[in-house]
């Protein structure tokens, strides 16, 4: 879809990103220059969803959350096999399989891996509230339940990350798998097996008042060769920085000056200036 934004301006919205169903990429055209920007994307076929396609253009603007040559993904294939046979494998064992996953995205493309091969599924509110807009676009999920804590046997679970320590509590008869391009660290908990698939990394700024009251904004880290983008939607909820640097971004922008800008409303406020030495 093209609209007309201003004269001589086009701005098309309709570009598949891959991310998750429905994300999309923005291209300007403006006095003869074409800019694309994206959130999040993903080059490869996504387990639901359009995958995307690279647009021409002058400029691109987008996130690199997993840059590192750490991070390796799995083909769509791959990583139905991998859950499926995770699934199977705990169920065969007598032992209930839980999916750990991001609310919006992940968690409906799992919830539809799983109930596709005829696997009953309990799935957390959170996740639970998206899968009918998931079938509704074509990803059909038949058969899928409301998490019950006491209702699990011979059942997989998909649930938000947060739900983690409430399975590890009840003990042996759960194992957690881990989907996230974050599973590459390895280090976010003792889970059984990690999926890499896909995450976030999102910076933010907390900041108080002589009252002692505490509030998380968005916010812009700026060096001269590298900006990293906050995240303005209510299901991310940001990292928080202090006053270093993550090792994740800390080598990109090292000797250089880094300004943290927070975002509140539609103002913008420079909080601090970092400097990253090695």
């Amino acid at each position: 879809m093209w609209l007309v934004a201003a004269a001589r301006m086009r701005m098309e919205f309709t570009l598949a990103a891959g991310h998750i169903l429905g994300a999309a990429q923005l291209l300007i055209e403006w006095r003869g220059e074409r800019v694309v920007y994206t959130g999040d994307i993903k080059l490869r076929p996504p387990l639901c969803g359009v995958e995307a396609r690279p647009v021409p253009c002058d400029r691109l603007i987008t996130e690199c959350t997993f840059g590192l040559p750490v991070y390796h993904f799995l083909t769509r294939e791959e990583a139905r096999r991998g859950i499926l046979s995770f699934a199977r494998e705990c169920l065969e064992d007598g032992i209930v399989p839980a999916f750990l996953a991001y609310p919006l995205g992940r968690g409906q493309e799992i919830v539809h891996v799983l109930c596709q091969a005829g696997i009953r599924t309990g799935v957390h509110g959170a996740i639970a509230r998206y899968v009918p807009v998931y079938e509704a676009a074509g990803f059909a999920c038949p058969g899928w339940e409301l998490y019950d804590a006491r209702n699990t046997a011979g059942k997989a679970l998909v649930v938000a990350p947060g739900f983690s320590a409430t399975l590890e509590a009840r003990g042996p008869r759960y194992r957690v798998a881990y989907v996230s391009g974050w599973a590459a660290l390895a280090v976010r908990g003792n889970h059984d097996r990690h999926l890499l698939v896909v995450g976030h990394w999102r910076p933010a700024v907390t900041i108080h008042d002589d009252a002692g009251a505490e509030r998380k904004l968005p916010a812009f880290l700026s060096a001269p060769r590298i900006t990293v983008l906050p995240a303005f939607s209510p299901f991310a909820g940001g990292v928080a920085y202090g006053r270093d640097l993550p090792p994740e971004i800390g080598p990109f922008v090292a000797g250089q000056r880094v300004e943290v800008v927070a975002v509140t409303g539609r103002s913008a406020v420079h909080v601090r200036t970092i400097t990253y030495e090695r």
